[in-house]
């Protein structure tokens, strides 16, 4: 039987007993490891042939292996490539967990009334202003577009001016968006942010 033939059929075994992710040419006694915290599986290995040393591993449910070294006569750097692998895949999900955390228990301290702005533009540049009308939970509003005037007291160029909102101007309907936290919020596919009170830049030709 050639070796090709050997490693088919191990493969079709581990396929058949519910282990398909696990390489075929993988030596017989390998260990599967799965730390913990982590959605890793393992695959130290020694090929007592060729006297190197080897890891595969797999992440969540990929069909094939994102790490595939051989570390000749080096068993300590095989081990300590496993060992930053599940330190960062660690990190990775704890930072994740965190951050579901701190989105789960957020709670937005923007008010009624408190005006948003977003400004953006490629050849010109321009500021939308929007002001809070509900505050509908801890993380969803309802706002509405306002209009703007030019900074009082501010010199206009014609290629640079600043502006402010006018509160209770509105312009348009109602509109429902989500707080992140951080009281970020995305209005029109543009991040808005609370207006501090000051001009704001334009650009560009009016």
């Amino acid at each position: 039987m050639s070796i090709f033939q050997r490693i088919a059929n191990r493969y079709l075994a581990n396929k058949q007993a519910g282990d398909s992710r696990r390489p075929g040419w993988l030596p017989n006694g390998t260990p599967e490891i799965i730390p913990e915290g982590t959605n890793l599986v393992l695959y130290p290995y020694e090929n007592e042939a060729s006297g190197s040393y080897g890891l595969v591993a797999f992440m969540g449910k990929q069909s094939k292996p994102f790490h595939n070294y051989t570390y000749r006569n080096r068993k300590h750097d095989r081990d300590k490539a496993m060992e930053q692998l599940i330190a960062n895949n660690r990190a990775v999900h704890e930072r994740k967990q965190k951050e579901r955390d701190e989105k789960k228990e957020f709670s937005t301290s923007l008010f009624f009334g408190d005006i948003l702005y977003t400004s953006w533009g490629y050849e010109q540049t321009r500021a939308y202003f929007y002001e809070i009308t509900e505050v509908m939970g801890p993380k969803m509003l309802k706002v509405r577009a306002i209009s703007k005037k030019l900074a009082p007291g501010r010199p206009e160029y014609s290629s640079n001016w600043e502006v402010v909102p006018v509160p209770g101007s509105f312009e348009g309907p109602e509109m429902r968006v989500a707080v992140q936290p951080g009281d970020k919020v995305k209005i029109k596919g543009h991040g808005a942010s609370k207006w501090k009170g000051g001009p704001v830049s334009e650009s560009g030709n009016h």
